[in-house]
């Protein structure tokens, strides 16, 4: 799938006076624009590209399958037939990892890692590093130890924890929070957060912190008490 996507996006763009992704000429341009009406799309297709169409979401699809393929990794691990089962997981996480860096070196010479067009390149790189975070997590959490470290580890894992056991509502409903702030008021609320005189830092800093804060805190709190929202 990702070479065939790779081959889309590379020769469709050798069509482009640029040979490269721009505003005017880009294969979501070609595509979504003609698919969907323009009020329904990004701006309005005004910017000459929809984050969330047709070819964006293939290239999450590359991104979503390097992740399915890893978790299927890390599910066999209990069937290895060696003494440590959690040495081999982690070398075929490793090597997954590393073909997938391989194949996505390749894509970048054809195709630029665009992250708005999400294309092949930018699918299979920034999934190496999800994959090696992965591993990285598996090490320092899953892999038996003293007694003392395990207890250690399970406490400072509760916050990362409580966030994944809620993050269908943490994601929607700071992207609806911020929606509210940057809509709402004139000047807007977010405007007017960002320019008040915080006690300390930046205040466009203080504000990110704070927002992220927030929402850690209501994700723990839900999480004290076994509340957790699904789809």
């Amino acid at each position: 799938m990702a070479v065939v996507w790779t081959a889309t996006f590379w020769s469709y763009h050798r069509q482009c006076p640029t040979g490269s992704p721009t505003r005017s000429c880009n294969l979501s341009e070609a595509v979504d624009l003609r698919l969907m009406p323009a009020d329904q799309l990004y701006r309005q297709g005004a910017l000459g590209h929809d984050p969330e169409g047709l070819v964006a979401i293939i290239g999450c699809l590359l991104t979503m399958l390097v992740g399915v393929t890893a978790g299927k990794i890390l599910l066999a691990r209990g069937s290895s037939s060696g003494r440590r089962p959690e040495l081999q997981t982690v070398n075929l996480l490793l090597a997954w990892s590393g073909a997938v860096l391989v194949l996505g070196l390749l894509a970048i010479q054809f195709v630029p890692a665009f992250k708005r067009l999400w294309t092949p390149s930018f699918a299979l790189l920034t999934a190496v590093i999800v994959v090696i975070m992965l591993v990285l997590g598996y090490l320092l959490h899953d892999q038996p130890g003293p007694a003392r470290w395990s207890r250690a580890r399970d406490i400072l894992a509760q916050p990362f924890v409580a966030l994944g056991r809620n993050a269908l509502l943490i994601y929607f409903g700071s992207y609806l929070m911020i929606h509210e702030l940057l809509v709402n008021g004139s000047p807007t609320w977010a405007s007017r957060l960002a320019r008040m005189d915080w006690p300390w830092g930046h205040p466009r800093i203080t504000f990110v912190l704070a927002f992220v804060l927030a929402w850690w805190l209501l994700a723990w709190l839900l999480h004290r008490r076994r509340i957790y929202i699904h789809a």
